[in-house]
Formats: structure tokens, C-alpha cells, sequence
């Protein structure tokens, strides 16, 4: 049995945050989302978290659907 079979949801939980923490200060950024500080999303950063899967998002941020929206808006500029 592998990993994946034993437990997906963690697995699926690694890989997103991995994605994540591959881009230097994206991590810190989103935790300054939930603060109000919108500024100073990085290309790379975005470019990262519009690439997260569908499944990321309720996995990562359970209860906060309105984040990736938040997210996306604030990579527009």
C-alpha cells in the first residue's frame, strides 16, 4: 500500500503547501493576507497560487472560500 492510498488527504495537503513554500515569502504573504496586508504578492507567488489545483483551496483554507478570490484580485495589480 503507498502513501497516497493510506492517506490522500494528507498527501493532497503536503503537495499544496509544498507548492507553496517553493516560492520564497508566498507562505508569508498569504499569512499577511489574513492580516489586511494585500500588497506585495510577488509574479512568482501569484503565478503559483493561480496554478493550485481546485482542490488546494477548501483543503488549505477550509471555511474561506472567499481567500482565493481575495488572492486573485490582489494579483491584478
Amino acid at each position: 500500500m503507498t502513501m497516497k492510498e493510506e492517506d490522500p488527504q494528507g498527501l493532497h495537503l503536503k503537495e499544496c503547501i509544498n507548492s507553496i513554500k517553493s516560492v520564497e515569502g508566498c507562505f508569508e504573504t498569504i499569512g499577511g493576507i489574513f492580516k489586511g496586508h494585500f500588497g506585495g504578492i510577488r509574479h512568482t507567488c501569484c503565478k503559483t497560487l493561480n496554478g493550485l489545483s481546485d482542490n488546494c483551496w477548501p483543503t488549505l483554507f477550509p471555511g474561506k472560500l472567499y481567500l482565493r478570490i481575495t488572492i486573485k484580485l490582489a494579483c491584478l495589480f
